[in-house]
């Protein structure tokens, strides 16, 4: 059954460099909505022990900008003029943004804004978020910030314009700061990384160099861990942000290792509840083990997130709390104070999904009223999740048809792992439950090297879109009148 959402403050201190801005965006997919970060190297002494209106504004980085909601950009404000006591006070209570001007605690500046992947909930209130910089700028004299977003290679081999590039289009010149080459979007690439301290931050880049793994359509890819991951970043006085490229949910999304707490931003990939969609399951597994073995190949924090603020009120138990992991830092739902664990938990749910896919494909269907014994994506779904509400099966059947690829994938190059049957067997099953129309015919025989004819042919044509052609449409409508988009959900 769907699980109850824990409550999340509009405002909360997750660490010495962290703040956790809600989106005031919740929804069936969005959960509390989405959590945008203000990161930054650790206050001063001065700003917990003495008078913080001494304080210059602090430097930072936020990731994400939501959607624009103007509660969101309302809370935000307050934060950046400091007028929320919660940001300092260490406590984890409702926000209450202070009717004074006078601004009694240290102000933020946005020098770098870092968008995690192309989606809406994460890029679409970015020209809301540039408006309301430009215009505490007018009392409050800084630079515009810099925009930076990994760019989707495959989309823009094939000619596709950016989301957040197509965004800065609409907005005037003036409201960020332009990359060298004249972009309105810094390009970031796997690997580089932002030195934040209370003097500034800085952008490194490493370059990719990289190994690329196995490529799909959608996906350009999961690269090997950088060669240098910054886990020596350890000075107490700054904060280190690394970029690591974990396609899978979408072929932009990127993950961010926190070297001095070995934390990770997880974006999409990861929840603080439930799951979360994919658009290949086989790279998104990928990512996840690449996410899994960044944190192996840190340690346990090197600080405890703040001597002002170790409280770990989002621990599930006191057992969690007196044993700090590596945290997660997700783009939806409560942080995870035992990260390693939680990644393993979230491959180990989708192989076993996996598994329970491939036992019912090897046995008939039982329903009387069928008169076709071949299971479909559909039917799946109501067998695998007969105790959800029927609202969710949509996005339960997306990631059903996802599992389906990726055992077809797999059939091609390796053995997979099944109570019975050869792999011819088990590839023959999953066809026929697939192939229910020629999109599928010529997608299946294009991903396999041989010749296609049609839309299945470009690189833009991908396993969401065949789902799409594929799904029962009068299963779609009825679903749609409740409210419930084909393509949207987190299972």
């Amino acid at each position: 059954m769907s699980e109850a959402l824990v409550h999340l403050e509009q405002v909360t201190r997750l660490s010495s460099r962290v703040v956790r801005v809600l989106g005031s965006n919740p929804g069936k997919f969005t959960l509390q909505g989405t959590n945008t970060y203000l990161v930054h190297a650790p206050v001063p002494s001065a700003v917990d022990h003495a008078d913080r209106r001494n304080v210059d504004a602090l430097p930072c980085v936020l990731i994400d900008a939501a959607e624009g909601k103007s509660a969101y950009i309302d809370t935000l404000r307050g934060v950046l003029l400091g007028r929320d006591e919660h940001v300092w006070s260490g406590t984890h209570q409702t926000s209450s943004v202070a009717s004074s001007s006078s601004d009694p605690y240290p102000r933020f500046t946005i020098t770098d804004i870092i968008l995690t992947h192309r989606h809406v909930d994460h890029v679409g209130g970015l020209p809301s978020v540039l408006e309301l910089l430009a215009d505490i700028r007018r009392e409050h004299e800084s630079k515009p910030p810099r925009i930076h977003k990994l760019r989707d290679k495959v989309k823009a081999a094939a000619g596709e314009v950016d989301e957040v590039a197509r965004l800065l289009e609409d907005c005037s010149f003036t409201l960020f700061a332009k990359s060298e080459g004249g972009e309105d979007v810094h390009w970031i690439e796997d690997g580089d990384s932002f030195q934040l301290a209370n003097n500034g931050i800085s952008f490194s880049s490493t370059g990719s160099n990289t190994t690329e793994q196995p490529q799909s359509k959608r996906n350009a890819g999961v690269p090997a861990l950088p060669q240098h991951l910054a886990l020596d970043e350890t000075s107490g006085d700054m904060t280190t942000l690394q970029i690591l490229h974990t396609p899978g949910h979408t072929g932009d999304h990127i993950c961010l290792f926190l070297a001095q707490e070995a934390s990770l931003y997880t974006g999409d990939n990861v929840l603080g509840q439930g799951t979360s969609v994919f658009e290949d399951l086989r790279v998104y597994l990928q990512s996840l083990k690449r996410m899994s073995d960044a944190l192996e190949r840190s340690s346990t924090p090197r600080e405890a997130y703040g001597k002002s603020f170790e409280r770990l009120e989002e621990a599930s138990n006191q057992a969690q709390a007196s044993t700090p992991e590596n945290r997660l830092y997700p783009s939806h739902g409560p942080i995870l104070v035992q990260g390693k664990a939680s990644i393993r938990e979230y491959i180990s749910h989708r192989l076993e999904r996996e598994s329970q896919v491939l036992e019912l494909l090897l046995r008939p269907k039982s329903a009387p009223e069928s008169t076709d014994d071949a299971w479909t994506a559909r039917t799946i779904v109501q067998e695998l999740y007969k105790g959800y509400p029927e609202s969710l099966h949509i996005p339960a059947a997306r990631g059903i048809f996802l599992h389906l690829v990726k055992l077809l994938q797999d059939t091609r190059t390796e053995p997979i792992a099944a109570p019975t049957g050869s792999i011819s067997e088990k590839r023959s099953i999953v066809v026929k439950c697939l192939d229910e129309d020629d999109d599928f015919r010529q997608a299946d025989k294009a991903s396999s090297g041989g010749a296609a004819s049609g839309s299945a042919s470009d690189a833009t044509y991908t396993w969401e879109d065949i789902w799409l052609d594929s799904l029962d449409k009068r299963w779609v409508a009825e679903r749609a009148q409740e409210g419930v988009h084909p393509t949207s959900g987190r299972m």
